[in-house]
């Protein structure tokens, strides 16, 4: 993960917003943009920190406990 990135300011504001737990609509809707333009956004964002970017699950190099699925390996240790 690449720390010495500096952000846009609308990028900044859309991941605080997903940061403190809004959603995609919500943030759209407090920021008076398009959920399309969320999705963009931490898209970049994301590159630019050096994410994996193909796997939504992940975000900050772990996987978020609210993709587990009762199926997978882990789900009884992390829920």
């Amino acid at each position: 993960m690449n720390l010495n990135v500096i952000l846009a300011k609308r990028e900044n504001e859309v991941t605080e917003c997903i940061a403190w737990g809004g959603s995609y609509k919500e943030t759209a809707s407090l920021l008076q943009i398009s959920v399309r333009t969320v999705d963009n956004t931490l898209r970049k964002v994301k590159e630019k920190l050096g994410l994996n970017v193909s796997d939504p699950g992940r975000w900050c190099s772990y996987r978020r406990p609210a993709f587990l699925q009762p199926g997978d390996k882990r789900f009884e240790e992390i829920s």
